[in-house]
């Protein structure tokens, strides 16, 4: 199988469903480890973390991941959609989290995905 069972793509491509950094699930699984080492090198994120959430890399730092899995027709995952550190779009201000309507989004998205890609040219 070509998706790593510890990271956090790897567990939404297997089960097939968003997963999200922080949470409980992420926690258990300290998917937030993996991140730090692959951290770009410069960022303008300076939002101070909670203790719970730290994790940095050359002073980039991680508030909140989603990782998406795209499905085509059949229901095999084809990739998987990473969005790192959400910002409110009316103050640009980091956000610590997706909210439950980003997340609908985000499945809506992954839906209409898996209708286009048998068909992208309708």
């Amino acid at each position: 199988d070509a998706w790593p069972a510890q990271r956090i793509e790897g567990h939404a491509a297997r089960n097939q469903r968003i997963c999200c950094i922080p949470s409980q699930e992420s926690a258990r699984h300290q998917w937030e480890q993996y991140e730090a080492a692959r951290a770009p090198a410069s960022s303008t994120t300076d939002v101070a973390l909670p203790p719970t959430h730290s994790s940095s890399f050359y002073g980039w730092s991680l508030r909140c991941l989603a990782a998406i899995p795209l499905f085509d027709a059949n229901g095999e995952v084809l990739a998987v959609v990473k969005l790192i550190n959400r910002q409110s779009p009316a103050d640009k201000q980091g956000c610590w989290e997706f909210t439950r309507l980003d997340l609908t989004a985000l499945s809506a998205f992954s839906a209409l995905f898996a209708c286009v890609v048998p068909s992208p040219f309708l």
